[in-house]
């Protein structure tokens, strides 16, 4: 009943699906070991790391390579740094170009400070503000006091006027100009 084939073994006890461990020393810790359920996977793991450390040493960590990489991470500064550079001095032009704007207004309003001042001690400027607000007279002078406008007079001047269309077609335009 109990009858197992010949070299028969329970799944437990084969090697292959036995998990092995490894002991490691300090010189083993320095290299990868794969944790493997058997000695062909791990060999199989191993070689394939081998193989990509050799590509990487032969053909992506030539000199060539690196000088490329080092290059082109140089240059990638400089264009970063140049085009920081411009930003910075556009900004500072326009806040040139403002601060240049704000001093030729304030240049122009003492300026014209400077010719109010001057009109104000003209002899002219005292006597229209002697008769404006105190209201004196020179020798011979008489005041004269008109009457309030009547309704004529005011809408004499208050005529409407032809009303030019606002809008007018390009094409009209051209026409008048043209044609006249």
């Amino acid at each position: 009943m109990n009858q197992r084939p010949i070299g028969y073994e329970p799944t437990a006890l084969t090697t292959e699906l036995c998990p092995r461990t490894f002991k490691y020393t300090i010189s083993d810790s320095l290299r990868f070991q794969p944790i493997c359920y058997n000695k062909r996977m791990r060999d199989k793991i191993v070689a394939a790391f081998r193989r990509l450390r050799y590509y990487s040493k032969k053909d992506i960590f030539t000199l060539r390579n690196i000088a490329l990489v080092i290059v082109i991470v140089l240059c990638a500064y400089f264009i970063i740094g140049t085009v920081n550079a411009t930003a910075r001095n556009w900004a500072l032009e326009q806040k040139l170009k403002e601060r240049q704007l704000i001093y030729a207004k304030m240049k122009i309003e003492v300026d014209t400070l400077k010719l109010e001042q001057e009109y104000y001690k003209t002899e002219e400027y005292q006597e229209l503000t002697a008769r404006a607000k105190a209201g004196k007279m020179l020798p011979g002078e008489k005041m004269v006091i008109l009457p309030p406008n009547s309704e004529a007079a005011l809408k004499k001047y208050n005529e409407p006027t032809e009303e030019i269309p606002s809008y007018r077609s390009n094409f009209s335009e051209w026409l008048d100009f043209l044609f006249g």
